[in-house]
Formats: C-alpha cells, structure tokens, sequence
C-alpha cells in the first residue's frame, strides 16, 4: 500500500488505553536498573542499559508506562551504574509520578543487593521486574492479574515454554515451579524466565536474611525457597518478551514490536506493509522534517524533532529516537539509531544500532 501525504496524520501516535486493575490487593513494583551490563558493552560504557531504546521508547520507559497502565503507582528503581542519567530521565520523562530513585552501594554484588536495598520495609506484595526487560504493552497487567486469581499466593514467577533464552526453569502440570536440578526428564515442561516475578513477604524477608549469608542472586534465594518445600506458582506466558544482552536482541526486539503496536511515544509511524513517499518537503507540529523524494517503509517509527534529506530511503524495522539527523541519499534498514545521531550523506546501514553517532554491530 502506497500512504500519500494526506495520509500521513493516521499514522501518527495515540495512547493506546489499557484499563487499570480496581480492587484487589496493593501491589508495589521495583525495577533493578543497577547492573553494569557488561554483555552489551561498549555500548554500555557510555548509557546505562535500561535507557537503550528499542521501538521509540526506552527500556525503562516501556516498564514504568506498562506498570501505569496497570494500576501500579508505587515504583522504587534501583541505580547503580550511570545512574545520574537514569535519574533524569525519570524526572524529565516521568515528572508527575511516584517513583522512587534509590542508589544502591556496591551494586556490583548483584541484582539480589539491588532488590533489597530497593523495596524498602513496606508491606504487602512486589513486583520485581529486571531493567533489560522488553515486553509487549499489557505482559504485565496480565501477570497481575493472574497472580490475583492464585488462593494462597507466596510467590509467582513468569514463564514461556517457548523460548530458548532465559534463565531455565521446570514446572508440574499444575504450574508449580520444581527445583531448578531437575532433569526434563523428571519434569513435564520446561520453561525459560527473564526472572519477573511477584512475591510476598515471606520470600522478601529470605532475601534478606540471603544477602546477609552472601547469597548475590535472586535465583539462590528461590532455590532455596523451594527446599524449604514452599510453593512457588508460575504464570506461563503468552506476550512476547525479551531479555536484551546483546545487539541482536535489541534488534529482534525492535523488529518484533514494530510489527505488533504503535510505538508510545510523539512522533509517526509508518505500519507493517505501507510505505510513504514524500512530495514535497513535510514539516510536522512534532518537529519533524522529511524533505522530498524520500522513502519510508513501514514498520518504521521517527520521533520528535527528526529531520530526513532528500534522496534518503528509511525502513523497514527502523526506529528514529529523537533529534535523529539523516542527511542526503542514506539507506537504512533494520536499525535503531538514537541519542542525537546524525549520519553523513549517502551512509548506508543495516542490522546495526546507533547511539551518539558510535554503531554497534551484531
């Protein structure tokens, strides 16, 4: 389908509404956005890895809106690493809300040492939630709610039966997590988790008493939940997510959330199988300018304050973050450039992502 520049408005972005959970049990939530993320270095020497972007929003952002739209209004975060510019971002981006920036001495002792420093002596539930996490809007809303609809809850944790990637897990037909050293051949299904879990008070105080025995994951003190021959249910998945540690799970990341939902963030997207064609030369209330004879393929997104030369072909499965620069006769396809990137002319990039003008390959 060829989108002509009349069109062009229908593309741009409206709040998707998911309905807020009424009633029930109050639940707080912690992101851990301490960890250095030496895996997707050196990348992550210079930006915290909760602020990478992927499909016109930060990891971060994409957690706390999905946690909003859920009802969640009580958010501590954790910071460790770069965590001055995750502050920021926060208040610049997240001004009005309740959230909570904790910085955590020596984080580098592990996401356990984040997450008790993190959620405070309140009672009731937490939500705990690693910061390179990317799910599709409403994973998190519909984790809630299942674990609502659990009697005698202590601990849940979210699984997918469909992925390789993760840390592996094995459950029972009635969905109750086994000891991690059992064999699939001992077990009925095996699963994979990014470690989102909710747990009461009971496993919050045996994270505490861990750290203090020296314990640095999240993961021993589950294990050890287990053997105390406590339940822990799962919720068994069925949104796409990922747990970004490389380039190239930002890029399927990317790919994946372009093609399923409008990015939630100010600025036009082209969608799956359109492309757009420019006469003459667009300036949008947004800031941004796309000169003429360009091309665009959806799904792309281009946000805020962007400016297009002519010549210049976009798309499909790009993600312009804000202030991008594209000059004259580029070529771009399955990317994410953001932090005020601006490339030269006639530059020609693909399966990359860009950040302040560095590009980082799979």
């Amino acid at each position: 389908m060829l989108v002509t520049l009349s069109d062009c408005a229908k593309h741009t972005y409206e709040p998707c509404r998911l309905h807020k959970i009424e009633g029930g049990i109050h639940i707080r939530a912690v992101i851990l956005a301490a960890g250095r993320g030496k895996r997707l270095a050196p990348l992550t020497d210079a930006l915290p890895k909760p602020l990478i972007q992927c499909a016109g929003n930060t990891l971060l952002g994409r957690i706390i809106s999905d946690l909003q739209k859920a009802g969640i209004t009580e958010i501590s975060i954790g910071i460790g690493w770069k965590g001055d510019s995750i502050r920021e971002y926060v208040e610049t981006h997240f001004p009005n809300s309740k959230i909570s920036i904790i910085d955590v001495p020596y984080y580098e002792i592990g996401p356990l040492k984040t997450l008790v420093t993190s959620m405070g002596t309140g009672s009731g539930p937490i939500l705990i939630c690693p910061g390179d996490f990317v799910g599709e809007t409403g994973f998190l809303q519909e984790m809630i709610e299942h674990y609502q609809s659990v009697p005698e809850r202590q601990i849940m944790l979210a699984m997918d039966t469909t992925k390789n990637d993760g840390t592996r897990f094995f459950i029972d037909k009635s969905g109750i997590l086994l000891d991690s050293d059992k064999s699939p051949s001992k077990s009925l299904i095996t699963g994979r988790s990014a470690m989102i879990l909710i747990a009461e008070s009971t496993f919050l105080d045996l994270c505490r008493k861990g750290l203090e025995q020296g314990k640095t994951r999240i993961l021993d003190v589950l294990v050890e939940f287990m053997m105390r021959g406590d339940s822990i249910h799962t919720w068994v998945v069925n949104r796409v997510w990922f747990d970004v540690d490389s380039i190239s799970e930002i890029l399927h990341a990317n790919r994946n959330l372009l093609s399923k939902e409008t990015p939630a963030t100010i600025g036009v997207y082209i969608p799956e199988g359109d492309t757009f064609e420019t006469g003459n030369r667009l300036f949008l209330d947004s800031g941004i300018q796309i000169d003429s004879e360009v091309t665009i393929h959806g799904p792309t997104f281009i946000a805020r304050d962007t400016n297009i030369e002519s010549k210049s072909e976009i798309g499909p499965y790009v993600s312009l973050g804000e202030g991008t620069k594209i000059n004259r006769g580029c070529f771009i396809s399955d990317a994410v450039l953001f932090g005020r990137t601006e490339l030269s002319s006639n530059t020609q990039l693909s399966r990359v992502v860009v950040y302040n003008n560095f590009v980082f390959m799979e």
